[in-house]
This record gives C-alpha cells, sequence and structure tokens, in this order.
C-alpha cells in the first residue's frame, strides 16, 4: 500500500503549544503503514534542533521571508510549490493561519489537499483573511474554539469541513530524586503553588500575586503554609516592561519569601509534579490550556478559569476549581480557592484523580493520531464528512 504524504507546515522553528502538537503528530507517524510525514519550517529554532536530533523527518526553508515583502514572500511561495511538486506530498497541514495562507498561493492549481488546524486565540486579521480561502479541512482542539471561529465572516460555509481533533497529552518521565528537591527546596513541608508559561499580561500573573498579597495581609497565612513559583520568560521584547513589573510588585507587596521566579526550564514536568496546585489565570478566553491537561495527567489539583477551552477539561469540583479569571478584581476569589486548599490540603483527591482519568480516556496521544490518520485517508478518498 503506498503511503499518504502529509506535510505539516510550521511557521514557528520553536516551541509553543501548536508545535508541541505537530512534533508529537508527526513522531507517531513514523510508525504508520499509511502516512509518511514530515514538517516544513519556515524560521529555524529550537524546535528544528529537536527534530534534527531524534531524527524527525523535516525542511527548513533557506532564507526568512514577511508576507508584507512582496518579493521574499514570492520567493518562499515559490520555494515552496517547488518542494511540493517534487516531493510528491498528497496533504498539506498547516498549524496557523500564516502558513496557511502562503499555502494557498504556492498550490494554485495543484490537486494537493490543504487542511488547517485553528490551534487559537481567533478573530485576528490573518484568520480573517485565511478564512476567506478555500480549504479541505479544518481542525479545531475544543468546541470553544470551533464557536469563535464561526463568529467571523462567512466562517459558516465551511462548518461542513471542520473536525474536533483533541490533542494527544504525553506524561513525561519525572525525575523521582529532581522532584523531591523542588519541593524541599521550594516548600518543604509545605503546599507548593505552581503558575507556568509564557510571561505576557493576558497571562494574568499580576492577579495571582495579588491573590498571595490578600492571603498574606488579610487571612493572615504565613510563609510556613505554602510558596508560589511561577516559572516562564517573556518571548517578544514589548513584554519585557510587563515581566519587569511582576518583580516590583513582589518587592512592593513584601511577598519575597512566599514567591519565587525561575525562568524557563526544559523540565517543567518534574516542577508540575512537584506541585500541590497549579494555577491557571489567563485574563482572555484560552483555546484549551495544554499545560492544565499535563498538571491533570500529574494528578496536581488545578485552580483555573471558568471560560475559554480551558472549560472543556476543567470542570468546578469535579475535576478541579475554578474562578472568573476574566472579571475585574478575580484575585479576591481566587485568594478565598487557595486559602481553603492551604486550610483543607487532603480534600480534593477525588478532583485529581477524576482529572486524571478524564486525560487518559480522552486525550491520549494513540486517539490523536488515529482520528488524524483516518481523517487524512478519508480526504484523500474525497470524502470531506
Amino acid at each position: 500500500m503506498k503511503k499518504i504524504k502529509v506535510l505539516y507546515i510550521s511557521a514557528n522553528g520553536y516551541f509553543g503549544g501548536a508545535e508541541q502538537f505537530v512534533y508529537t503528530a508527526v513522531k507517531n507517524h513514523i510508525e504508520s503503514k499509511s502516512i509518511y510525514a514530515e514538517i516544513f519550517f519556515f524560521n529555524n529554532g529550537n524546535f528544528v534542533n529537536k527534530c534534527q536530533n531524534e531524527l524527525i523527518p523535516f525542511h527548513l526553508l533557506p532564507f526568512t521571508f514577511r508576507l508584507s515583502h512582496i518579493l521574499k514572500l514570492l520567493r518562499a511561495i515559490i520555494y515552496l510549490r517547488k518542494y511540493l511538486v517534487v516531493n510528491h506530498f498528497d496533504i498539506i497541514h498547516c498549524t496557523m493561519p500564516y502558513p496557511f495562507i502562503v499555502t494557498v498561493m504556492a498550490t494554485l492549481f495543484l490537486k494537493i489537499k490543504i487542511t488547517w488546524f485553528q490551534h487559537g486565540p481567533v478573530g485576528q486579521f490573518l484568520d480573517l483573511i485565511a478564512n476567506l480561502l478555500p480549504v479541505d479541512r479544518i481542525y479545531f482542539n475544543t468546541q470553544f474554539l470551533q464557536n469563535e471561529h464561526l463568529k467571523m465572516l462567512r466562517s459558516g460555509r465551511y462548518k461542513h469541513l471542520h473536525k474536533i481533533i483533541n490533542y494527544g497529552i504525553i506524561r513525561k518521565q519525572c525525575d523521582t530524586q529532581k522532584v523531591l528537591n523542588i519541593k524541599k527546596s521550594y516548600a518543604d513541608n509545605k503546599l507548593l503553588f505552581l503558575i507556568a508559561g509564557r510571561i505576557s499580561p493576558w497571562k494574568g500573573y499580576e492577579n495571582v500575586i495579588k491573590a498571595v498579597n490578600i492571603l498574606v495581609k488579610n487571612h493572615k497565612v504565613d510563609n510556613t503554609k505554602f510558596h508560589l513559583l511561577i516559572i516562564g520568560d517573556y518571548t517578544i521584547k514589548k513584554d519585557k516592561p510587563y515581566a519587569d513589573s511582576l518583580k516590583k510588585s513582589v518587592l512592593h507587596y513584601n511577598l519575597s519569601q512566599f514567591i519565587t521566579f525561575l525562568r524557563h526550564v526544559d523540565d517543567l514536568e518534574n516542577y508540575i509534579k512537584a506541585s500541590d496546585v497549579f494555577i491557571h489565570a489567563s485574563t482572555i478566553p484560552e483555546p484549551f490550556g495544554l499545560v492544565v491537561a499535563e498538571a491533570m495527567i500529574e494528578h496536581t489539583l488545578v485552580v483555573g478559569s471558568d471560560v475559554g477551552g480551558v472549560t472543556s477539561i476543567l470542570q468546578n469540583n469535579v475535576t478541579g476549581l475554578s474562578f472568573p479569571s476574566t472579571k475585574t478584581n478575580c484575585f479576591n476569589e481566587l485568594a478565598d480557592i487557595l486559602n481553603t486548599i492551604i486550610a483543607h490540603p487532603h480534600n480534593y483527591k477525588n478532583l485529581t484523580e477524576n482529572a486524571y482519568q478524564q486525560i487518559i480516556a480522552n486525550y491520549s496521544v494513540e486517539q490523536m493520531i488515529k482520528n488524524l490518520e483516518t481523517d487524512y485517508l478519508m480526504l484523500c478518498e474525497g470524502n470531506y464528512e
């Protein structure tokens, strides 16, 4: 049987949620009897290096370009088109509207199926442009994201081409000794709270710091009860002032004994495993919340947003605890929740077990790969339903 050739096009050479999905998909397609897959990168980064080290098939565009630079864009379109024709790809899987727009131009009059995974957020300028272009399939990671997409002009005409694909959540192997060392270093004989991710204003870090201040000043909780780790770094220069402001807030509230900042770590799974509570505090509705699922699979209690795609896995008092993270003064409710956890830390084992079982049952890598490969076969057969 001839394998279907799928090219995953990634606009980014560095890791994010969408890139993690592509990595997991292509790595598992390697064992497939029906699919051959590789990644086409628009730029270099640690994701490219990882593929090179792990012998994952990839191709790096040998030059950079921007949509706003017509001549460089045209050069990229011609290069991509030649690569597709020479290598006889059957399906293209685009990770974002940006590569999707470029792909549509590069495949004009070619008989190649084009799919686009809307990882979110939705409604930005490139989404609006991409929504006007022809497509063979649009994937979503949550019903919430699909509903947001359908709010855009003329998006309903492709609704029959929509399909939801749950992310495959990998339970990474933790280093037991490292986990113990983390716990001892930051929260020996007390609860360890964790918030992690890119440092950006919409991630809600300042609300978590304010909640800690309320715990200390209003609820009179001392530093023998808990410690908060903030793990992450800014990835774009415009977020540096925000990152600096967070550290200033900790000093302003005199919370240095309660909060520690760490920059990016390569073994976040060890920190999640060492933590008693993972906090998700985004101030805008997130498409899914990959790190929330990664916390759940480690039996770490999640306290997170009550809106957005994260609600597909976080149900209040069922698989975790939620609060209105998008509302003004949400830090008051977050502080109350954390105070209750500190007072009764052993009351939430049923929630963490429910969350774990949910991820295992509905978000396995095996299910994700099966759903993708089945759909690729259907598309090549002309079946779009």
